[in-house]
């Protein structure tokens, strides 16, 4: 619930924005924003040291 109310909350701020400022501005600023922050996101998890985090661990039964 908490993240749709975000997710409302940002989509309205960016409409806003885009009112006041522009529509190609504040898209432009607003791709860049969510490139950066999908390049730290790979970057998480490419960290060895966070890796068992996205790792699949399979346990195989021996019978």
């Amino acid at each position: 619930m908490v993240e749709s109310l975000l997710v409302i909350l940002l989509t309205f701020g960016i409409g806003l924005l885009a009112e006041m400022v522009g529509i190609r501005p504040v898209y432009l600023a607003f791709s860049i924003i969510f490139f950066l922050v999908g390049c730290y996101t790979i970057h998480v998890m490419r960290d060895r040291s966070k890796r068992e985090y996205f790792s699949h661990n399979q346990i195989e039964e021996v019978s």
